[in-house]
């Protein structure tokens, strides 16, 4: 099964607008149509927090993402980026897993 964008566009604009109800149901998120997983890199939502990226990502019912760099790594220089990658402990990273996680978001 392929959708056209035309089709990709309804399915999002159906869920948002049933974004107000979601809370209702409980449900996680599932995107997989006939088998596809569809799902959305964070870039997509590089404007939002990451907190935001989930809740948003969960509210249009994605449960598939590839997470984007730029929206855990601070804007720094590259020697200090370096720095930051080599020193930045697991936990932060664990702590964003659990969030997606409990969004229903893989």
């Amino acid at each position: 099964m392929t959708l056209t964008r035309r089709e990709w566009n309804g399915l999002v604009i159906a869920g948002l607008a049933a974004s107000p109800f979601h809370g209702l149901t409980e449900q996680k998120p599932n995107s997989r149509i006939a088998g596809v997983r569809l799902g959305a890199q964070t870039y997509s939502f590089r404007g939002m927090s990451i907190d935001d990226t989930v809740a948003a990502m969960a509210s249009v019912g994605l449960s598939y993402c590839e997470l984007w760099q730029g929206q855990v790594e601070p804007r720094q220089t590259r020697a200090e980026l370096r720095t930051w990658r080599e020193t930045v402990p697991l936990d932060l990273f664990r702590g964003i897993r659990r969030k997606f996680d409990a969004a229903g978001v893989t």
